[in-house]
């Protein structure tokens, strides 16, 4: 699975270079998260109906930019009453934000 950045594979948003925001440094709201359907019959007890509760369809959806600044990206899929939920993570993006990956500004040296 590639990174949060568009294209880079060599950054994981859950792996040891994630920068987490400084404490005190407050996140944005990153609104409704979307809308994926789960499971079978929520209201249903039975065994099948429960192992959907706990399987991996769930996967995290793509990273996006929560603001200018932040990347919200998400981890720990499940699902709850036919509906995923999973928890918000945010990246600070050393530069900015936009088109759902982190910019970074940088000069590349010249050729010859």
């Amino acid at each position: 699975m590639g990174g949060i950045f568009n294209g880079d594979p060599g950054f994981d948003a859950t792996g040891q270079d994630v920068s987490e925001p400084d404490a005190g440094v407050a996140t944005p709201d990153a609104g409704a998260q979307p809308l994926v359907a789960c499971g079978t019959d929520a209201s249903s007890s039975d065994a099948t109906a429960a192992d959907a509760e706990t399987s991996t369809e769930c996967e995290p959806p793509p990273s996006r930019c929560a603001d200018w600044r932040f990347l919200v990206y998400y981890r720990d899929g499940t699902c709850v009453e036919g509906r995923c939920h999973w928890r918000e993570e945010f990246y600070e993006c050393p530069q900015n934000c936009a088109r759902n990956g982190c910019n970074n500004n940088f000069t590349a040296p010249a050729s010859n």
